[in-house]
């Protein structure tokens, strides 16, 4: 059997990291913020220690915007801007894991879950299982035999499997898409139905099971859902297609690229010094060059 595949989230990561210590930032020496960066790599560290992964990468998001807003203008256009303190970290943070050796991906045009679901795809391929480390809840969509999404809290990590899934929202892997487009996503604009909230959309889609399956039974289902379901069903199939993953980003590297062979956290401890983050780097100190060796 070969070893899995881990990735990581990195945008998510680092929005929480920061938000993380918006009553008190954390300051380096320079008089910069430093809150991502060590919320951060404290989760990477730990990612390491804990399961010792063979494969590695950390995906980011597209710096430029993606075919979602060209299909939908208006798509995250609800987000306030990032600060720029977050903002001026993540060039840090970039550095930081170059220093270490941990690969980090980013494609324009394509968001970082669109990557993941493609190297788990090809992943499951190669008969690899893939754990991916966020806390969105579209990747739930990737949840199968092969994929598992694995949350972290406070160094615990939680992993999802199909079950797991169904115990939150009522509906399987195979149906998030669905659910999502029935009841939207305020995070990233998608607008959903109107009125149709997380209860009666996993309802609708335990009896009938698919967008389609709903839309084919209207005249069984209540007259106030009913008439929500008719008034945007536009907007119900429009969400579909923001929401659903791409999983056949080009890329031009292979699975087995991401090796941790050369991974090197010790190489990060001037570095973690130069933030001011002591305890991070006397995690490090004193560890073989590669925690995989």
């Amino acid at each position: 059997m070969k070893a899995p595949l881990y990735l990581v989230d990195g945008y998510s990561l680092i929005y929480r990291s920061y938000f993380a210590f918006m009553k008190k930032h954390l300051i380096n020496p320079a008089g910069q913020n430093s809150s991502a960066v060590f919320g951060f790599f404290r989760t990477i560290i730990s990612l390491l220690d804990s399961f010792n992964p063979a494969y590695l990468a950390v995906v980011m998001d597209s710096r430029v915007p993606t075919f979602r807003h060209e299909i939908y203008p208006p798509y995250k256009a609800n987000r306030e801007k990032a600060p720029q303190d977050l903002h001026d970290q993540v060039p840090r943070i970039e550095s930081i894991l170059d220093a270490m050796g941990i690969r980090w991906v980013v494609r324009d045009g394509y968001e970082a879950d669109d990557i993941m679901a493609t190297l788990a795809r090809l992943s499951s391929g190669e008969g690899r299982s893939c754990f991916i480390v966020s806390g969105d809840k579209d990747l739930l969509q990737l949840v199968d035999e092969r994929v598992r999404i694995v949350k972290s809290d406070k160094g615990t990590y939680f992993e999802a499997d199909r079950n797991a899934v169904f115990a939150e929202f009522g509906v399987f892997p195979e149906q998030i898409v669905d659910y999502l487009s029935l009841t939207g996503d305020q995070s990233d604009n998608v607008p959903g139905a109107r009125g149709i909230g997380p209860k009666t959309a996993s309802g609708l889609l335990q009896k009938y099971k698919t967008l389609e399956g709903i839309y084919e039974h209207l005249d069984e289902i209540p007259e106030g859902p009913r008439k929500k379901l008719i008034a945007d069903r536009e907007n119900v199939f429009l969400s579909r297609k923001l929401i659903v993953l791409k999983d056949d980003v080009p890329l031009d590297f292979s699975v087995e690229s991401l090796t941790t062979g050369d991974v090197s956290p010790a190489a990060a401890v001037p570095l973690f010094l130069k933030e001011g983050m002591k305890s991070l780097a006397d995690q490090l100190r004193g560890e073989k060059d590669s925690l995989f060796a």
